[in-house]
């Protein structure tokens, strides 16, 4: 299949590329950071330039473009809400417009922050009440697909753990570099999420490629409700056991505490049914990173 992948290079694009290139043809945008994959072709491109993506979409012709761009954390966001307004919604009103013109299948990443973190576990039936820009913005670019697509996929992903790359530092990657330089690293005992790991999305989209499905919104996450503190507990004991610089913190003590999702644990069965897609649990995931840790392949 012939895939065009928008956001390569940020932390989810390029693990979700890096494992599907070996089963499609991949045509991947990024902003700030060029990259070169083997099998992967990449271009340059700005949101202020939809046009050049039109031509290029029209020239590659894919059956299936995955969109992995936009402002993806809730500070930046919350101190420019214009922009986070411009990356996660208009140029995905501009993108549903131009798949629904050229009949392409639109797969979306979304976030469980679209939940308001005070009721958990969600479903996808779930109230929708997100408290912060970001989960606002993420909303409202599920409404424009719903809107505007008739042949779509939206992924309402968790917290991804995994091996960022040179350019894009993951939660993991800031663990251990915190670890390497003995620094203390405070986190939160008291904020769950249903964290997912990400080379599990590459499994997930060639669920949906096999399945045929659309028009459906999925939690994203795995089955375990796990808190920062714990898995960063568990991270340490895997990949530096005589490390003890974590320190418990209460997400309540943050200015901003409601903005990040105090419980935002997901329930996954629809994710599991329908896609017939069991995610792998905390220790599944580190082991495969430590497995991975090695031979993986940086930008």
């Amino acid at each position: 299949m012939k895939i065009f992948v928008l956001g390569g290079s940020g932390f989810l694009g390029w693990n979700l590329i890096s494992d599907i290139r070996w089963n499609h043809e991949i045509y991947s945008t990024y902003f700030n950071h060029p990259f070169e994959l083997g099998g992967v072709k990449s271009i340059y491109f700005d949101i202020n330039d939809f046009q050049s993506l039109e031509t290029e979409i029209i020239h590659f012709n894919p059956d299936l473009i995955i969109n992995c761009a936009g402002l993806s954390k809730i500070s930046p966001c919350r101190h420019n809400p214009a922009l986070a307004f411009k990356l996660n919604c208009e140029s995905v009103y501009k993108l549903a417009i131009l798949c629904e013109k050229l009949k392409i299948k639109l797969i979306h990443f979304s976030t469980d922050l679209v939940y308001s973190g005070d009721s958990s576990p969600y479903n996808e039936n779930s109230e929708t009440i997100p408290k912060s820009i970001y989960g606002k913005t993420k909303l409202l670019s599920e409404n424009i697909i719903k809107s505007f697509s008739s042949d779509f996929v939206i992924l309402r992903a968790s917290l991804l753990y995994g091996w960022g790359n040179k350019h894009t530092e993951s939660f993991v990657d800031w663990l251990s570099s915190a670890a390497k330089e003995n620094r203390d690293i405070r986190l939160y005992y008291d904020q769950f999420r249903s964290m997912f790991y990400v080379k599990d999305a590459a499994k997930v989209i060639d669920s949906i490629i096999g399945s045929g499905i659309k028009n459906q919104i999925f939690n994203l996450g795995g089955f375990e409700k796990i808190s920062r503190y714990e898995f960063g507990v568990k991270f340490f004991e895997l990949f530096y056991p005589n490390n003890r610089n974590i320190i418990k913190s209460s997400v309540k003590d943050e200015c901003n505490a409601e903005q990040l999702g105090i419980d935002c644990t997901m329930n996954i069965s629809k994710l599991e049914q329908l896609l017939d897609f069991k995610p792998r649990c905390l220790i599944e995931g580190l082991d495969d990173m430590k497995n991975t840790l090695q031979g993986k392949e940086l930008i």
